[in-house]
């Protein structure tokens, strides 16, 4: 267990990216041949089982303190060579640029290479003869035999934030070590599996606001087109509800429910490049919806990485888009990796798009009736208003169901308008300056400064993220006691989502640069 608590504050220190450090080494990986950023790529301390995985924007860094420890990094990444970095010759405090050769071949390809492995070239040459839905196939019924069924742990850097008008709000993250009782236990609701905080906050250097971290509701947060409910969990346990890999005989999400049942039967399949990792193929088959399967609002596309060696699943990426075709409704991306025999989860990200609506509206603060010398109407709004916007015609006054002229309108300052009314109505005499009793007043298309419409909430879009990036395996599945804090933080939300069209359920359970949204 020392290694444990030694392992916690290493990781503590590498993560601490999010922070300036004074002295770092600072690498950023890319494609050789494209020059592409390689996302989520497998950073090795060689000679160790420990590491890290590179951001979206394939960029890692490492604290000075910690490189005499790591001499040598080892980078893997599906579809291409492994790559390794000699840390002292890397520069401190600027950014690196290392290049990563791609290893693909086209399906077609005629593989003629000597280095080729023979027992390499006969999985290639016998997967030719297969379709893609026959090794999916075979992949999802090896997931019992792939996947460890003996207790073990994952200790690995956790975190959750919002990403809202390219702005990121409520980061909290942390070290967490998660316990796996074995592939045949229900991973979200089997009592030995849990999961313990060594290190738990939320990041002062990114703003908070709460309106944007609240749970989903109706009306303040919610997802277009989908109906969100409560779910029994916080956000850790909802991460790990939307991996159907490791609940591959579970419901998960809309469209995959069940990967052994549903997702065999729900998606069209086709193969693609072959890839390697490690001299080992890995076939890229990609998937979309059967037509029949979602209304013409919904389109789910993605795609699964399977060897062909031992048909084990290495990642799998999932996409549902709606009326938005360039930003998912959600989207899961899932890596495993091989350690001795079995595989072990890399990484896991998920975000889904919500939509704020602001109820702090603009509209009027008061109104009150001047009934003295000259009779108006004196309105207050909670902003500045925009002047231009001002007509007399927007705003309508009814006295007992009778309707007040308005004469003229006003400007008294930027927050304040008269409405002089045409005729003097000897009804009104009675009204007194602070009652409106009986008096129905109004307001349309009328704006503040900031655009706001009058009485219509600000509806802003958003992006929820949760990410688990692993950093090592242990065979034991006791948590040390003096470091243990189970998972039950009461900030972390839990949500939901059910799509609205027929009974599709969609259970929305992802490094902090600007990004992309694909």
């Amino acid at each position: 267990m020392e290694l444990k608590i030694r392992l916690f504050f290493v990781i503590a220190s590498l993560f601490s990216c999010l922070v300036y450090s004074q002295s770092e080494l600072q690498i950023e990986i890319r494609d050789s041949e494209t020059s592409e950023q390689i996302s989520y790529a497998t950073v090795r301390f060689k000679g160790t089982n420990r590491g890290l995985i590179a951001d979206y924007n394939g960029q890692f860094r490492i604290p000075s303190s910690q490189i005499n420890d790591i001499p040598v990094l080892l980078i893997t990444s599906i579809g291409y060579e492994s790559l390794e970095v000699i840390t002292s010759e890397i520069t401190l405090n600027t950014l690196t640029i290392v290049k990563m050769k791609p290893q693909i071949e086209s399906l077609d390809a005629v593989i003629i290479n000597s280095n080729t492995k023979k027992e390499t070239r006969q999985y290639i040459k016998e997967s030719r003869k297969m379709l893609a839905y026959g090794i999916v196939y075979r992949a999802v019924n090896s997931i019992k035999t792939n996947l460890n069924n003996k207790s073990h742990s994952y200790i690995g850097y956790y975190r959750d934030y919002q990403i809202v008008d390219s702005k990121y709000y409520n980061l909290n993250e942390g070290i967490v070590e998660q316990f796996d009782a074995g592939i045949l236990t229900n991973k979200v609701f089997g009592k030995s599996n849990s999961a313990a905080l060594y290190s738990f906050k939320q990041n002062s250097d990114f703003e908070t606001k709460e309106l944007y971290s609240i749970e989903y509701n109706d009306s303040t947060k919610f997802v277009d087109n989908a109906d969100i409910k409560g779910f029994g969990g916080n956000e850790l346990s909802i991460l790990n509800v939307h991996n159907p890999i490791r609940n591959y005989d579970k419901q998960s999400f809309s469209y995959v429910y069940r990967l052994n049942k549903e997702f065999l039967q729900n998606h069209e399949f086709r193969k693609d490049e072959i890839q390697f990792i490690d001299n080992e193929p890995i076939i890229r088959i990609r998937f979309k919806n059967k037509s029949k399967l979602t209304s013409y609002s919904h389109r789910v596309v993605g795609d699964i990485n399977i060897s062909l060696k031992d048909f084990a699943i290495h990642s799998f990426n999932y996409y549902v888009y709606d009326y938005d075709k360039r930003n998912p409704l959600f989207n899961i991306k899932i890596e495993y990796r091989a350690q001795n025999e079995n595989m072990y989860l890399n990484y896991i990200t998920f975000n889904n798009r919500f939509t704020i609506a602001d109820l702090d509206v603009f509209k009027e603060e008061k109104v009150i009736f001047n009934n003295k010398y000259y009779k108006y109407f004196e309105v207050t709004f909670n902003s500045d208003f925009d002047e231009k916007t001002l007509k007399k015609s927007r705003f309508k006054i009814k006295h007992n169901d009778r309707r007040i002229l308005i004469k003229s309108l006003v400007v008294e300052d930027k927050r304040t308008i008269r409405l002089y009314i045409q005729d003097y109505d000897e009804d009104l005499i009675n009204i007194k300056k602070d009652s409106m009793k009986n008096i129905e007043f109004t307001i349309k298309n009328i704006n503040d400064k900031e655009g706001r419409e009058i009485y219509i909430p600000v509806k802003r879009i958003g992006y929820q993220f949760r990410e688990y990036f692993v950093q090592e395996v242990f065979d034991s599945n006791t948590p040390n006691e003096n470091l243990k804090l189970i998972f039950k933080n009461k900030s972390l939300k839990k949500s939901t989502i059910n799509s609205n069209s027929g009974n599709e359920n969609y259970i929305i359970n992802s490094p902090l640069q600007n990004r992309k949204m694909e």
